[in-house]
């Protein structure tokens, strides 16, 4: 067993339970096959997560990760090899074909099966497949035969999935996840709110509601959200950016310097800029990076590292 500590994100330890059945009882026979190690992984950490907080974060953590798909795919081009479920790696380092294109996009491959097989058989699935290759290795051919076989057995119509497409054509998957972003919405909703006129915001400076605090039921992924939209809006119109009284009241309102942290990132500073922006985002980062040994605290610090990170490109662009 791992001797998780307290302090160890939950999140980390769902990963490597998950892990511990996708990826070592049973495991890929060769890196053209990775997927089947990571697309299972990622889906059976988010049954967890959806387990856990409820079905709408399945769907968040799902469409918040297909953004990061596209990513990948659009900066290797939609036709590469290294975007194919099932790359060609004759005579190329797997290192090389490494992004999030073997987890997310397998994820959503296994999530697809779920879909065409259906909730009530897929669980009775997956535990046939983990018991059939357990303390083997596969294909991807093998795992198709099995499930084929497996799903023939049982009258599951497996005609809405076209195999070569999902597992050897490159670009992103052939079927959209079709999921509501319940908790996206959420935190892209309170980053348009920021954005409003100061003529529109409380007595305070802030949005109405917002000096009570973060909403109830925030964690960490929903203010990383909530920067990525603040900075999209900003990167694509600069006259958007928002004031330095602003960020301070966002900060007095959601506590962000105040996390403790281990690993703040405070060398994204670039680009020429004023004493009096250094000294901002010193109030507002507050330089708490000393390097804690053996510390887990990526929640906290992803958190304070966005807003680090935020508030110095807003003030880069001020000054």
């Amino acid at each position: 067993m791992v001797p998780w500590k307290a302090s160890t994100p939950v999140w980390l330890q769902w990963g490597q339970v998950s892990h511990s059945w996708t990826g070592n009882l049973l495991t890929n026979h060769t890196w053209e096959h990775f997927w089947l190690n990571e697309g299972w992984t990622v889906w059976l950490e988010r049954r967890i997560e959806a387990k856990m907080h409820g079905e709408t974060w399945y769907a968040f953590s799902s469409l918040e990760a297909n953004d990061s798909l596209q990513e990948a795919v659009s900066r290797y081009g939609d036709s590469h090899n290294f975007t194919k479920l099932v790359p060609t790696l004759r005579d190329i380092d797997p290192d090389d074909a490494f992004s999030c294109i073997p987890y997310e996009k397998g994820f959503q491959f296994i999530h697809f099966l779920g879909e065409v097989i259906g909730s009530k058989a897929f669980p009775e699935y997956v535990t046939a497949y983990i018991g059939e290759f357990k303390m083997k290795t596969l294909t991807s051919d093998e795992f198709k035969a099995f499930t084929i076989s497996w799903c023939g057995g049982r009258g599951v119509d497996l005609s809405a999935v076209d195999w070569d497409e999902w597992l050897h054509a490159p670009g992103m998957p052939p079927v959209r996840l079709s999921l509501a972003n319940v908790e996206g919405e959420r935190a892209k909703e309170l980053a348009a709110q920021w954005l409003r006129p100061q003529s529109e915001m409380d007595p305070s400076g802030c949005p109405e509601g917002a000096a009570a605090g973060a909403p109830q039921g925030w964690r960490h992924q929903h203010w990383l959200v909530f920067f990525g939209c603040l900075s999209s809006e900003i990167d694509s119109e600069p006259s958007h950016a928002l004031s330095l009284e602003r960020l301070l009241r966002m900060d007095e309102a959601y506590g962000f310097s105040a996390s403790r942290n281990a690993e703040v990132v405070t060398h994204h500073r670039e680009g020429r800029a004023s004493l009096s922006a250094s000294l901002a985002l010193t109030r507002i980062a507050q330089h708490r990076c000393v390097a804690v040994a053996g510390r887990h605290e990526r929640e906290s610090n992803a958190v304070i590292t966005m807003w680090g990170i935020f508030a110095w490109r807003h003030f880069r662009n001020m000054y």
